[in-house]
């Protein structure tokens, strides 16, 4: 292997890529992805339901490698991971950009991150829960996070890809807010 121009000899005393790959090329991610280590774990796709079906106080175990959610099962806008999403959410939104999940998926697994897309989407779950985003698929415009519906867009991948993925800085509105005004309007006009 040879890398920064330094040659490197491979021993052979392994039959499996994994020891080679994290003696070897490991250093090398941090050169191609330099923003890798913000969503540097395992993927795990039930994480994904998870986020959108536990109770509050469960929240904090669930993603808990990527610091989603604080102790009281609040969303940690704090997070590495968090806030670079948000970023990169209200950059698209501020200039006209794609928001798509595909799009989302296509940045986040490229350039300089290389993140698993199970990881950006348990991302993007984590602040639908919020509140933070909504989803749109087709002309249905998704906002609350116990609707089955809502739930497939995140937890399985076409749909996700097809999604719009919606994001307003200037409106963030909690869940509890949003089901009481759907709760007042069913009342209302029903």
């Amino acid at each position: 292997i040879i890398w920064n121009g330094r040659a490197e000899e491979l021993d052979g005393r392994t039959s499996t890529l994994n020891p080679i790959f994290n003696r070897h090329l490991a250093p090398v991610v941090s050169h191609v992805y330099p923003k890798f280590e913000l969503a540097a774990v395992k993927p795990n796709e039930s994480d994904i339901k998870a986020v959108l079906t536990v109770d509050s106080f469960a929240l904090p175990t669930v993603g808990s490698d990527l610091d989603l959610f604080g102790q009281d099962g609040h969303l940690n806008q704090h997070s590495a991971v968090v806030d670079e999403v948000r970023r990169e959410l209200e950059r698209r939104h501020n200039r006209g950009r794609d928001l798509t999940g595909k799009a989302l998926e296509e940045h986040f697994s490229g350039g300089e991150y290389g993140w698993h897309p199970v990881n950006v989407r348990l991302v993007l779950a984590a602040m639908f829960r919020a509140g933070l985003v909504s989803a749109r698929e087709g002309n249905v415009h998704y906002t609350d996070y116990t609707a089955p519906a809502a739930q497939e867009i995140f937890t399985k991948s076409r749909p996700f890809r097809r999604a719009l993925i919606v994001y307003d800085p200037d409106v963030p509105v909690e869940p509890g807010e949003l089901r009481r005004a759907q709760t007042e309007l069913k009342v209302l006009f029903d």
